[in-house]
């Protein structure tokens, strides 16, 4: 269907008034649509024009997010975006129907070419799915909108807008009934040309959509589908170029293959398979992976401008670099260890700059010709900065380019990212977050600047990830799940996903970090954040309601996802001390202590600028974060801001803080300190607080078998599991082997 992509220029000029920016448009006079809609090639044409509506990349919704950035206000209203501003009135959301009209037209207006009514009913099929992801796209960006399935007369009065589940139910029909139609595959040949929408394009859409509205029974059932019928699978590559082995050679630098028990041959294997699915002579839909393909060409009406000027820094560029999108550091952080399942230690951004310092002194004065002469003579490891890179997951390394990593299947040959910190701020063409894009990044660019590959828009990684999240819903994780993400896995030449999981809540913050990573860049994250909430669905940057979900994931012991929430929340709305204080007490739970102590540290300086009375609670997490770390002299100085007699709304931090600063001893502390005038249930809260804060106090001073009693004590508790307490006396025992 590529070499007919040129050929849409007709049937675009035939329902060019179809394609305005909303349903209020004046017909142009000279179509005389009464002398088009009679043969099959005029068919065949105005079906083009709704293939013509597939987009390609779609990265800019993460830009919204904390995976991604754009430092270029003219790329788009992301700020807009991130402070609730979006509506049916500005230029962010898409709040376009003119996808539906030219479908809609099609559908009216097919019947009246000579064209067997078996076809005619598969083009509509093709057609319908085109409509049913225009409003997949309208519904979870605006709620409710118009189900419009007419040709709206010109002067049509304005319609009124349907009920969000009317939408949805009209999606999820709508790719039923076109599923049963279309075919598993084309033979290539005039009206059945590969590329064109199959069966299982039509299950993948309605997985993905069933899963954003939570329906998580069809979400399975269409995805396993997919898998069962046994027509696509993950690409994989056997062998590699010689560029791509020079560059296995090097990984023995981040990799310690033997001491993590890692296969090189698969985990550079898996790499390649992972990046080479972008590549050109992969990147079609002959390709296995790809279910729905956007395909491009090499012509100036047909190619993709997003994959390579774009998404590179000038340094790295044939000809120019924008560098327009930039990964973050949160999304670098995401990326598992190379065990496929432990998440990194955080590195607090002074200590990253000040490690980057150490090893950009030693090159900044090269030009980009001596560093990448210089980098692969220099035993770079030796620099504590690059050790944040050392064993992480297969897929960070040929997704995101960090400093001094080399590439060397580039157009321009070898090629090692040098980042100069001082361009921040100044060079708008360089990256301005030390990192870059190196996904989806064509290796050939036409005409210097773009790129002629096909692209992906629903590839079978997202299915299986689909699969596998809605049957943790369903199911719980099983058999199944372990079965759809172990593809993925032995793709990317990355260990077994875990055989187990604590609870339902954190298989889903597993899940959803893994569609995170393997997703990431297509556009994918802030939709995977809609899940999560309804509120967050119509506000994914209200702070408040981020905030508030963040602490309700405490409670359901869901540490990392809380993180994840209240790290954007204090982004969004970096002076409230609240949403500090839990992110600290979610890294604290979740074993980030560094984050923890950093969190505590900036809500108290914000408790005290705002003279709020929470002081010693999270002084208590400061202190006890401190002691985690083994930092004793910090720990001590930080109950400097404790005193006794000082106001507080929590007496119980209060009373726990001065028996850490030796104010009150441990003898009858629980009894002496207990608040008296407090309810049943209260007393009894307070109680375990003041239990566990004596725990902690004889732990470090060397008691242990006291501790571990009082510990036992708090975690046979029947109720009350969701107070800090008891899922810090938990992890206390685990910790020390005395569960």
């Amino acid at each position: 269907m590529k070499n007919n992509i040129r050929k849409i220029a007709l049937g675009l000029c035939l329902t060019g008034a179809l394609t305005a920016c909303d349903l209020d448009v004046v017909p142009p006079a000279d179509i005389a649509a009464e002398n088009f809609w009679q043969t099959e090639k005029d068919a065949w044409y105005a079906l083009n024009t709704c293939y013509s509506t597939l987009d390609g990349v779609d990265i800019w919704d993460e830009l919204c997010t904390d995976n991604a950035h754009s430092h270029k206000p003219w790329e788009g209203n992301f700020e807009m975006v991130q402070q609730n501003g979006i509506s049916t009135a500005n230029g962010y959301g898409s709040y376009y129907f003119g996808t539906v009209r030219v479908v809609n037209n099609f559908i009216a207006n097919v019947d009246k070419c000579a064209v067997s009514d078996e076809l005619k009913t598969r083009m509509k099929a093709e057609a319908r799915f085109f409509r049913a992801l225009s409003y997949l796209d309208l519904t979870t960006k605006f709620g409710k909108v118009p189900v419009i399935t007419d040709v709206l007369a010109y002067d049509a009065p304005n319609v009124k807008r349907d009920e969000v589940e009317t939408v949805r139910k009209f999606i999820l029909d709508e790719l039923a009934e076109i599923a049963e139609i279309l075919p598993d595959s084309y033979n290539g040949s005039y009206m059945y040309e590969t590329g064109r929408i199959t069966r299982a394009g039509a299950l993948a859409l309605r997985a993905r959509a069933a899963l954003y509205f939570g329906n998580y029974a069809e979400a399975e059932s269409s995805a396993g589908k997919i898998i069962s019928e046994g027509h696509h699978s993950l690409f994989r590559v056997s062998s590699l170029t010689t560029a791509q082995q020079k560059e296995a050679n090097e990984m023995d630098a981040y990799i310690d293959y033997a001491a993590k028990g890692i296969d090189k041959d698969k985990f550079v294997k898996g790499m390649f398979s992972y990046e080479s699915l972008w590549h050109k002579g992969n990147a079609s839909p002959a390709n296995p992976e790809y279910i729905v393909t956007r395909e491009y060409m090499a012509d100036a009406n047909n190619y993709d401008w997003t994959r390579y000027t774009y998404f590179i820094p000038k340094s790295f560029s044939q000809y120019d670099g924008y560098c327009s999108y930039e990964p973050m550091q949160d999304l670098i952080d995401a990326y598992w260890d190379v065990d496929g399942k432990t998440m990194r230690n955080d590195i607090t951004m002074e200590q990253r700059k000040e490690r980057y310092a150490e090893i950009w002194k030693d090159f900044k004065d090269m030009s980009q010709s001596q560093f990448i002469e210089k980098v692969p003579q220099t035993d770079i490891m030796k620099y504590d900065y690059m050790k944040e890179f050392r064993n992480r997951d297969s897929r960070l390394y040929v997704s995101m380019m960090f400093p001094f990593k080399g590439w060397h299947e580039t157009v321009k040959g070898t090629f090692y990212f040098r980042w100069d910190p001082d361009l921040i701020n100044k060079d708008g063409n360089e990256s301005w977050t030390g990192y870059f894009y190196r996904k989806m990044v064509t290796l050939d660019p036409y005409d210097t600047w773009t790129a002629e590959e096909d692209y992906p828009v629903i590839r079978y990684a997202e299915v299986l990830l689909t699969y596998a999240e809605a049957r943790i819903q369903n199911s719980g994780w099983d058999t199944e799940v372990q079965k759809a993400l172990n593809d993925l896995r032995d793709r990317c030449g990355m260990p077994d996903v875990p055989t187990s999981m604590p609870s339902k809540e954190e298989a889903l913050a597993f899940v959803r970090n893994e569609r995170r990573i393997e997703l990431a860049a297509e556009g994918f994250y802030e939709d995977a954040i809609d899940l999560l909430g309804e509120g967050l669905c119509m506000f994914p940057f209200d702070e408040k309601l981020r905030g508030s979900r963040g602490r309700k994931y405490i409670g359901a012991f869901n540490y990392m996802a809380s993180i994840a929430d209240l790290s954007l929340a204090t982004r969004l709305n970096p002076n409230d001390w609240e949403h500090w204080y839990y992110m600290g007490v979610a890294a604290y739970l979740g074993g980030k202590y560094e984050l923890a102590k950093d969190c505590h540290k900036n809500s108290r300086e914000l408790m005290i600028k705002y003279n709020i009375e929470a002081i010693p609670a999270t002084v208590d997490w400061y202190w006890m974060a401190c002691m985690k770390l083994g930092q004793k002299d910090e720990a001590e100085k930080v109950l400097e801001n404790v005193y006794e007699g000082m106001p507080s709304e929590d007496g119980d931090y209060l009373a726990r803080t001065l028996l850490y600063k030796g104010i009150y001893k441990p003898e009858n502390f629980v009894e002496e300190h207990m608040c008296t005038g407090l309810s049943e249930e209260r007393t009894r809260i307070y109680y375990l607080m003041l239990s566990y804060g004596l725990a902690n106090y004889h732990h470090y001073l060397g008691n242990q078998e006291e501790a571990v009693k009082i510990c036992q004590m708090i975690a046979a508790i029947p109720d009350h599991h969701n107070l800090f307490a008891y899922a810090q006396a938990k992890q206390n025992l685990k910790e020390w082997g005395a569960e």
